[in-house]
C-alpha cells in the first residue's frame, strides 16, 4: 500500500516512483469505474475532532472499490480516499484544506 498526503498545495510522497506510477494507473481506472454510490451523512466524531462527515462508498458489480470520507473540523476540511482492488486496500489519499479566516 502506498500512502501520500497533500496539505495546503504541497504534495508529499514516498516510495518507489515506478510503484507510484503503477498505483496511479490502477486508481485512475477505479476513480471512474463504478455503477453504484452509497451516501452516508453522520454527526459521529472521528478521532474526537470532526464535526460530522460525509461518506461516499463507490461500488462496481456490488464490490466496493472506493470510499471517500469528507470531514469538517474547526480549522478546515479533511478528505480521505480509500481505493480497493479485489477487496484489498491498495491506496489511501489524504488532503486537508484550511479555512481562510477573515475579519468581520
Amino acid at each position: 500500500m502506498l500512502v501520500t498526503s497533500r496539505g495546503y498545495s504541497q504534495e508529499i510522497s514516498s516510495g518507489d516512483s515506478l510503484a507510484a506510477e503503477e498505483i496511479k494507473s490502477r486508481t485512475s481506472f477505479i476513480y471512474s469505474n463504478y455503477d453504484k454510490v452509497h451516501f452516508i451523512l453522520t454527526k459521529k466524531k472521528f478521532k474526537g475532532t470532526t464535526m460530522g462527515s460525509n461518506i461516499y462508498a463507490h461500488k462496481k458489480n456490488d464490490s466496493l472499490n472506493r470510499v471517500v470520507v469528507i470531514s469538517m473540523t474547526q480549522k478546515g476540511m479533511a478528505s480521505t480516499e480509500y481505493y480497493f482492488e479485489k477487496n484489498s486496500l491498495i491506496y489511501v489519499y489524504r488532503t486537508f484544506e484550511y479555512f481562510q479566516l477573515t475579519q468581520v
